[in-house]
């Protein structure tokens, strides 16, 4: 739902990125990888799923659906409950790394493959991936989220209360 998406997921992802270890990321090949595995799937799923399905928006639909998960849903949550929340660094971080690729790449998919596009790129069209892109609220947040843990500040008591509550609407568990 759109309150998810413009305002619960954001401020859980922005808590998670605020008060991470970004820092402890020990193994920095596992996020490389993990990000370009995802490429990667991405960049095969544009290749075959249009020969498959020659609707354009079909074709879109179907990438977008194929690649896309329910990672910053589940998987952070989830390593909480498992491990604690020092425990959850690995799944923060990885987060860092997916969010940003999936978000970009289904404003990217989503716009290329619309019905209604012209068969070229043009600077009108580019224009809207990038504003779609700086615009997303997951992005948004994530980058926020990021910049506030690399400034240093503490987060004050009525703001962290604030995100907490609306966090806690994001997630299933």
């Amino acid at each position: 739902s759109a309150v998810a998406f413009r305002l619960a997921l954001p401020c859980s992802i922005f808590q998670e990125m605020a008060g991470s270890s970004i820092a402890q990321v020990d193994h920095p090949a596992v996020y490389i990888y993990g990000g370009g595995t995802i490429l990667l799937a991405i960049a095969l799923l544009m290749i075959i799923i249009p020969r498959i399905y020659r609707d354009r928006g079909v074709a879109g639909a179907v990438i977008h659906g194929s690649y896309r998960s329910t990672y910053a849903y589940v998987a952070v949550p989830l390593s909480q409950l498992m491990f604690g929340q020092e425990g959850s660094g690995p799944a923060v971080v990885m987060l860092a790394v997916v969010l940003p690729i999936f978000n970009i790449m289904a404003v990217v998919i989503l716009t290329l493959f619309h019905p209604d596009r012209e068969e070229t790129l043009s600077w009108p069209v580019l224009r809207k991936v990038l504003v779609g892109v700086v615009t997303n609220p997951l992005i948004v947040a994530l980058v926020l989220g990021v910049l506030w843990h690399w400034s240093g500040l503490s987060m004050p008591a009525f703001a962290g209360s604030t995100l907490d509550f609306f966090a806690g609407m994001a997630s299933p568990l």
